[in-house]
């Protein structure tokens, strides 16, 4: 959905901006996360009285398990098209490009 979104509000952002129309985003009901965004790229969003329209934010989680494979002799293998594919991988070490890399991605 997040592709989608992005893909809508680079859409209307791009647009010519003749005098009318204008985009107008309406919100019946939840208006968060990717539908908020694409709404923003609209020139306003008209809401529901009782509509949730808003930001809910961004959360990662994850488990270390980098320590309790080696201790076990486990191999790790991994075949990746890119440097950053992995993200935060869960069976190494924490690095600090990779936070950095991954606090960038939500913004």
């Amino acid at each position: 959905h997040a592709t989608l979104a992005r893909r809508v509000a680079r859409f209307v952002a791009r647009r010519e901006k003749p005098e009318p129309p204008e985009v107008l985003a309406f919100v019946d009901e939840l208006c968060t996360s990717g539908g908020y965004y694409a709404a923003c790229a609209a020139d306003a969003i008209v809401a529901a009285p009782c509509a949730m329209v808003g930001s809910v934010g961004v959360i990662t989680r994850g488990f270390g398990f980098h320590r309790a494979i080696r201790r076990d002799g486990v191999e790790r293998r991994v075949l990746a098209a890119g440097a950053a594919k992995a993200g935060l991988d869960p069976y190494l070490p924490r690095t600090r490009p990779a936070v950095a890399r991954e606090r960038r991605i939500p913004e």
